[in-house]
């Protein structure tokens, strides 16, 4: 976890770098590193390290924290509870950082934190290099839970969309926004293929149908309709 993490980090900031540099920002940004997804699947297709399409089994050792392998589903739970506090925790602290403050400066206008003097490249670079190592921790955790590894679980487009469906269907730029996201389409994910199951790629419509949805009607998603309704209410 620790070796892929840094690894992954170091991989973040060389494809955020190369992007940055040259401008490519919103949806072309998007479609970059969808791009390099593609590219790093089609590598892992065609060489021996990764066992190609066969993918690769974890080896099962004996139940512990340390090989983050445990008799039963509980050990997993817990353990990706804890990461997960461990992490709103650290988003909840840089938010209200002068970090948090450069980041959503940059968000909210490029040129105009650029104007101020901020360095937009640098911190646009720091964003991915810790969405790069958090995401890598949570990559690890999901092998480990699976017990297995393929090209199309690394780098496939269908998993790469349902984790960013999440925020923007929570509320980007909110702490709690992936988390909330996450808590409505994780069941209605396993409901829809439960019940949409022999229609392949129906789910996927399902999901593309919800993300057009939220972009019409909840630009701010679910925590910035809570925000304008309940007043009395702080959400972070």
């Amino acid at each position: 976890m620790a070796i892929g993490s840094i690894f992954s980090t170091v991989v973040g900031v060389c494809i955020g770098y190369l992007c940055f540099r040259y401008g490519l920002k919103g949806p072309f940004f998007s479609l970059a590193t969808l791009a390099f997804a593609e590219m790093f699947r089609v590598t892992a297709l065609n060489i021996d390290v990764t066992n190609k399409a066969s993918g690769i089994l974890i080896p099962l050792k004996h139940a512990s924290l340390a090989a983050l392998q445990f008799e039963n589903g509980t050990g997993y739970y817990y353990i990706i509870l804890l990461f997960n506090v461990a992490i709103c925790l650290l988003v909840f602290y840089i938010s209200r950082s002068k970090l948090g403050d450069y980041f959503e400066a940059i968000r909210e206008d490029e040129d105009a934190a650029e104007a101020l003097g901020i360095d937009t490249l640098k911190y646009k670079v720091l964003a991915i290099a810790i969405s790069a190592f958090l995401t890598s921790i949570g990559g690890t955790f999901y092998a480990q839970y699976l017990s297995y590894i393929d090209p199309v679980i690394c780098f496939g487009s269908q998993n790469s969309f349902e984790i960013f469906i999440r925020p923007i269907l929570g509320g980007l730029g909110a702490v709690f926004g992936p988390f909330l996201g996450a808590l409505i389409l994780g069941p209605l994910s396993e409901i829809s293929r439960a019940l949409l199951g022999k229609y392949t790629g129906m789910h996927l419509m399902l999901f593309g149908a919800i993300l057009v949805a939220v972009i019409m009607f909840l630009p701010g998603g679910v925590v910035g309709f809570l925000r304008k309704r309940i007043k009395w209410i702080y959400i972070a």
